[in-house]
């Protein structure tokens, strides 16, 4: 378990972090229920109540998204220690950096080609919206 930049200590530390992170979201992701209650769906009883249920439902739906994609994030990073690519970034293969990856331990690229590719993909999108 070792990989460039990082000390063996370090990259236990951060796997550590993110198997905790992954018990926490695990235990979140399987008492969530994909389908709503019918009990909240029964108390709608105007078109107001209804928005607000709906709201509400999409929150949900977008939190529970949210936590099942940064799952598959912390399984990629656990399999990126295992594989010994732990803390080398995927577009330039520089070393990310401790600093990152103690702030955000499921980061794939370093800083600079992090700024780049949110840069590209915010272009992309305006790009498409002018469409």
């Amino acid at each position: 378990m070792k990989s460039l930049g990082l000390s063996g200590r370090q990259i236990v530390d951060l796997s550590k972090q993110l198997r905790s992170r992954y018990a926490v979201l695990w235990q979140k992701v399987s008492s969530q229920d994909e389908f709503p209650d019918a009990a909240v769906s029964a108390g709608v009883h105007d078109v107001q109540d209804e928005s607000h249920a709906d709201e509400q439902e999409e929150d949900r739906l977008a939190e529970m998204r949210h936590d099942r994609q940064e799952l598959a994030d912390i399984e990629e990073a656990l399999a990126r220690i295992h594989g010994e690519s732990y803390g080398l970034c995927s577009d330039c293969g520089a070393p990310i950096g401790y600093p990152r990856l103690e702030a955000y331990p499921t980061a794939k690229r370093c800083l600079p080609c992090q700024v780049e590719n949110e840069s590209q993909v915010g272009t992309a999108s305006l790009l498409a919206s002018l469409r």
